[in-house]
């Protein structure tokens, strides 16, 4: 077994690198020159189990866990800014009343304000210029954030009982599937 603090020769080196980018062992095996049998075979153990290679394994969980330790305030700020889309009001950049419409300037809006809208588009007719607000998607924000926190579920797990006979059973426990009673 390699000793862990063993250094990562060249193909391991891109094997890390590779698959820091994609998070697929088979793929990032392949980019770094190893077969299709070894990446098919031994790369998932690579990433998975820390008795295999394990200064490749220490590599590549000591640069994730930098990642996200980087990472980690970025993606609050995500989550802080599909609050701001999913909970902002309207209300707060402009106002009407029958025909009239009255927009903030945009100088004078807070980050919460200015977070609902995507765009602002100038409309040229000969009848006048006209401005165009294009807001953020309210209901996909609301659709990330129930997610995130769970109150959507993208896998369903679906269990059906079916009767396998014992020919079935016997054949399916020599392959190595186990067979529930």
């Amino acid at each position: 077994m390699a000793h862990v603090d063993q250094q990562l020769d060249h193909r391991e080196k891109i094997f890390v690198e590779e698959y820091l980018k994609t998070l697929s062992p088979h793929a990032a095996a392949l980019a770094a020159g190893y077969s299709k049998t070894m990446a098919n075979t031994k790369a998932y153990s690579w990433v998975c189990d820390s008795k295999i290679k394990p200064h490749v394994y220490r590599r590549i969980k000591e640069s994730l866990d930098e990642r996200n330790a980087r990472t980690q305030a970025e993606a609050d700020q995500v989550i802080e800014e599909l609050k701001r889309i999913a909970f902002g009001d309207v209300r707060s950049l402009m106002s009407w009343k029958g025909n009239s419409l009255m927009i903030k300037d945009s100088t004078t809006l807070s980050p919460e304000q200015a977070s609902m809208v995507s765009g602002v588009v100038l409309r040229k007719s000969k009848a006048g210029n006209a401005l165009e607000l294009k807001f953020n998607d309210k209901l996909a924000a609301l659709d990330k954030l129930m997610r995130h926190i769970g109150m959507f579920k993208d896998n369903i797990n679906v269990t059906k009982t079916v009767s396998i006979s014992d020919e079935d059973r016997e054949i399916l426990q020599r392959i190595g599937v186990s067979v529930d009673d």
